[in-house]
Protein backbone atom coordinates (compact mmCIF):
# COMPACT_ATOMS: atom_id res chain seq x y z
CA UNK A 1 0.00 0.00 0.00
CA UNK A 2 2.74 2.58 0.72
CA UNK A 3 4.27 1.87 -2.27
CA UNK A 4 1.55 2.44 -4.54
CA UNK A 5 0.92 5.90 -2.57
CA UNK A 6 4.39 6.51 -3.08
CA UNK A 7 3.76 6.33 -6.53
CA UNK A 8 0.44 8.47 -7.09
CA UNK A 9 2.82 10.99 -5.00
CA UNK A 10 5.27 10.79 -7.15
CA UNK A 11 3.23 11.11 -10.51
CA UNK A 12 1.15 13.89 -9.38
CA UNK A 13 4.18 15.83 -8.29
CA UNK A 14 5.51 14.89 -12.09
CA UNK A 15 2.59 16.39 -13.91
CA UNK A 16 2.76 19.70 -11.58
CA UNK A 17 6.20 20.09 -12.54
CA UNK A 18 5.43 19.10 -16.26
CA UNK A 19 2.20 21.91 -16.11
CA UNK A 20 4.21 24.73 -14.54
CA UNK A 21 7.35 24.15 -16.85
CA UNK A 22 4.45 24.72 -19.71
CA UNK A 23 3.23 27.42 -18.63
CA UNK A 24 6.22 29.16 -17.15
CA UNK A 25 7.84 28.66 -21.05
CA UNK A 26 10.41 26.04 -19.59
CA UNK A 27 11.27 22.97 -21.04
CA UNK A 28 9.63 19.99 -20.26
CA UNK A 29 11.08 17.88 -17.08
CA UNK A 30 11.98 14.23 -18.02
CA UNK A 31 9.17 11.93 -16.83
CA UNK A 32 9.41 8.30 -16.59
CA UNK A 33 7.20 6.61 -18.77
CA UNK A 34 5.31 4.59 -15.48
CA UNK A 35 4.50 8.00 -13.73
CA UNK A 36 2.73 9.02 -17.40
CA UNK A 37 0.78 5.75 -17.80
CA UNK A 38 -0.19 5.48 -14.15
CA UNK A 39 -3.23 6.14 -12.84
CA UNK A 40 -2.98 10.14 -13.61
CA UNK A 41 -3.11 9.11 -17.27
CA UNK A 42 -5.90 11.56 -17.91
CA UNK A 43 -3.88 14.82 -16.19
CA UNK A 44 -0.87 13.86 -19.13
CA UNK A 45 -3.41 13.79 -21.91
CA UNK A 46 -5.04 16.92 -20.46
CA UNK A 47 -1.64 18.62 -20.54
CA UNK A 48 -1.73 17.57 -24.13
CA UNK A 49 -4.70 19.06 -25.16
CA UNK A 50 -4.46 22.16 -23.17
CA UNK A 51 -0.90 22.36 -25.33
CA UNK A 52 -2.94 21.77 -28.75
CA UNK A 53 -5.86 24.45 -27.56
CA UNK A 54 -2.96 26.80 -26.70
CA UNK A 55 -1.56 26.68 -30.03
CA UNK A 56 -4.72 28.53 -31.73
CA UNK A 57 -3.15 27.26 -35.16
CA UNK A 58 -5.50 25.03 -37.19
CA UNK A 59 -2.55 22.94 -37.43
CA UNK A 60 -3.03 21.80 -33.96
CA UNK A 61 -6.58 20.54 -34.72
CA UNK A 62 -6.11 16.91 -35.87
CA UNK A 63 -3.97 16.36 -32.94
CA UNK A 64 -6.57 17.39 -30.81
CA UNK A 65 -9.11 15.52 -32.06
CA UNK A 66 -6.73 12.60 -31.64
CA UNK A 67 -6.28 13.34 -28.18
CA UNK A 68 -9.78 14.12 -26.97
CA UNK A 69 -10.86 10.58 -29.02
CA UNK A 70 -8.26 8.56 -27.20
CA UNK A 71 -9.64 9.82 -23.40
CA UNK A 72 -13.09 8.37 -23.69
CA UNK A 73 -11.73 4.78 -22.04
CA UNK A 74 -10.52 7.70 -19.13
CA UNK A 75 -13.44 9.67 -19.12
CA UNK A 76 -16.02 7.84 -17.18
CA UNK A 77 -13.88 8.01 -14.27
CA UNK A 78 -12.79 11.67 -14.88
CA UNK A 79 -13.84 14.45 -11.80
CA UNK A 80 -15.90 17.57 -12.19
CA UNK A 81 -12.60 19.67 -12.99
CA UNK A 82 -11.40 17.08 -15.47
CA UNK A 83 -14.76 16.78 -17.25
CA UNK A 84 -14.73 20.78 -17.79
CA UNK A 85 -11.40 20.58 -19.63
CA UNK A 86 -12.58 18.05 -21.66
CA UNK A 87 -15.63 20.32 -22.76
CA UNK A 88 -13.29 23.55 -23.11
CA UNK A 89 -11.31 21.36 -25.96
CA UNK A 90 -14.10 19.97 -27.36
CA UNK A 91 -15.44 23.80 -27.71
CA UNK A 92 -12.68 24.52 -28.75
CA UNK A 93 -12.53 22.24 -31.72
CA UNK A 94 -15.62 22.90 -32.78
CA UNK A 95 -14.41 26.42 -33.14
CA UNK A 96 -16.26 27.91 -30.09
CA UNK A 97 -13.84 29.99 -28.32
CA UNK A 98 -16.16 31.68 -26.35
CA UNK A 99 -17.83 28.56 -25.01
CA UNK A 100 -14.02 27.21 -24.58
CA UNK A 101 -12.96 30.46 -22.86
CA UNK A 102 -15.97 30.39 -19.96
CA UNK A 103 -15.51 26.47 -19.19
CA UNK A 104 -12.03 27.22 -18.50
CA UNK A 105 -12.70 30.53 -16.59
CA UNK A 106 -15.41 28.17 -14.87
CA UNK A 107 -12.56 25.60 -14.04
CA UNK A 108 -10.71 28.46 -12.71
CA UNK A 109 -13.56 29.45 -10.56
CA UNK A 110 -13.58 26.08 -8.72
CA UNK A 111 -9.94 25.38 -8.94
CA UNK A 112 -8.01 28.57 -9.05
CA UNK A 113 -4.79 26.49 -8.53
CA UNK A 114 -5.45 24.82 -11.88
CA UNK A 115 -2.58 26.48 -13.61
CA UNK A 116 -3.08 24.87 -16.57
CA UNK A 117 -6.99 26.13 -17.21
CA UNK A 118 -5.88 29.39 -15.79
CA UNK A 119 -3.09 29.57 -18.88
CA UNK A 120 -5.95 28.61 -21.04
CA UNK A 121 -8.51 30.52 -19.85
CA UNK A 122 -6.42 33.27 -20.71
CA UNK A 123 -5.65 32.64 -24.04
CA UNK A 124 -9.07 32.16 -25.13
CA UNK A 125 -10.09 35.73 -24.06
CA UNK A 126 -6.91 37.06 -25.21
CA UNK A 127 -7.93 34.97 -28.60
CA UNK A 128 -11.33 36.53 -28.61
CA UNK A 129 -9.89 40.15 -27.92
CA UNK A 130 -11.43 40.17 -24.16
CA UNK A 131 -8.61 41.85 -22.65
CA UNK A 132 -10.92 42.43 -19.00
CA UNK A 133 -11.48 38.45 -18.64
CA UNK A 134 -7.65 38.37 -19.49
CA UNK A 135 -7.29 40.37 -16.45
CA UNK A 136 -9.87 38.85 -14.03
CA UNK A 137 -9.16 35.42 -14.50
CA UNK A 138 -6.00 35.90 -13.36
CA UNK A 139 -6.79 38.16 -10.32
CA UNK A 140 -9.78 35.94 -9.34
CA UNK A 141 -6.99 32.79 -8.98
CA UNK A 142 -4.24 34.99 -7.59
CA UNK A 143 -6.51 36.20 -4.54
CA UNK A 144 -6.80 32.66 -3.91
CA UNK A 145 -3.18 31.75 -4.16
CA UNK A 146 -0.95 31.61 -0.93
CA UNK A 147 2.21 32.70 -1.74
CA UNK A 148 4.40 30.24 -0.51
CA UNK A 149 3.03 27.68 -3.02
CA UNK A 150 4.86 26.13 -5.58
CA UNK A 151 3.55 28.33 -8.81
CA UNK A 152 2.73 31.57 -7.37
CA UNK A 153 6.01 32.74 -9.87
CA UNK A 154 3.98 31.53 -12.98
CA UNK A 155 0.32 33.35 -11.18
CA UNK A 156 2.19 36.74 -10.59
CA UNK A 157 2.99 36.47 -14.44
CA UNK A 158 -0.17 35.68 -15.92
CA UNK A 159 -1.55 38.31 -13.30
CA UNK A 160 1.00 40.87 -14.73
CA UNK A 161 0.04 39.79 -18.37
CA UNK A 162 -3.37 40.29 -17.77
CA UNK A 163 -2.87 43.63 -15.90
CA UNK A 164 -0.47 44.94 -19.11
CA UNK A 165 -3.80 44.25 -21.29
CA UNK A 166 -5.39 46.37 -19.50
CA UNK A 167 -2.57 49.04 -19.39
CA UNK A 168 -2.37 48.87 -15.96
CA UNK A 169 0.35 46.61 -15.23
Amino acid sequence: MAIRETQITRSLADIGAATLAYVRGAPEPSVPTASRDGGHALEWTLLAIGKNVAAKDASALPPLAAALGSVARLERRATARQRLHLAAASAWLARDPLRAAHLYTHVVLGAPADLLALRLAQSCWYFLGARARVRSVAEHALGRWPAQASGYDAMLAMTAFGRAEMEDG
